[in-house]
């Protein structure tokens, strides 16, 4: 009998050990990157069954790289004209609600003209700028662009062609406009999230490859 309960005793501490451990796991992957295992092939075989498409946006100077968000979450590029398909979020990154993985949907898309392999992107769920430096593959999140813009909600950006120090940025949700209400009281918008308010009707600037 002896031994019996101490076969329990031990089968509920390992169970709860274990707990503790997928626990702490959990917890780890929100906040910190955590590499694969080097045993672990990751292969984005396309970009379906996560809703509908309705970003896509083709590469300025490159007719067979062409960018998609499902609006269900994740983006995906092809370089081949659609035949093959990968993701370009962070697959070991942390939560990806808070843009730290890349762009979860494209609202804008734009490159240099000079340099086709840099530029920029807006999220259309997270209120930030991505950058791109090797043509859309990878993105990270723009440190600087909530010190800049704030609570704004980033809509559309685009580079200047002659001169990819130059950036626009529009603010707003041009998409949800049956969301939005435009009044003549409130000309900017009325629309909320978390109680928070949205600056719209905004056009920055920023030079020096936006930095």
């Amino acid at each position: 009998m002896k031994l019996y309960k101490l076969s329990i005793v031990f089968i509920l501490l390992l169970l709860s050990n274990q707990n503790n451990a997928q626990k702490k796991f959990f917890k780890d992957i929100i906040s910190k990157d955590i590499p694969s295992d080097l045993n672990i092939v990751w292969q984005q075989f396309g970009p379906g069954m996560s809703g509908n498409n309705k970003a896509a946006f083709w590469h300025p100077t490159d007719t067979k790289t062409l960018y998609v968000s499902p609006n269900m979450g994740n983006s995906y590029i092809t370089t081949d004209g659609g035949h093959t398909y990968n993701t370009v979020l962070n697959e070991d990154g942390s939560d990806n609600r808070n843009g730290e993985r890349g762009p979860r949907e494209f609202a804008s898309i734009d490159f240099s003209r000079q340099n086709p392999s840099f530029g920029f992107c807006t999220d259309l769920k997270a209120k930030n700028l991505c950058t791109t430096f090797n043509k859309g593959k990878n993105w990270v999140p723009h440190k600087g662009s909530t010190k800049y813009f704030g609570n704004s909600y980033l809509s559309v950006i685009t580079v200047d062609p002659t001169n990819d120090k130059i950036w626009y940025v529009g603010a707003g949700r041009m998409r949800y406009t049956g969301k939005i209400l435009f009044t003549k009281n409130k000309p900017h918008g009325t629309y909320k999230i978390l109680r928070v308010k949205e600056k719209y009707g905004k056009l920055p600037i920023k030079v020096k490859r936006g930095n």
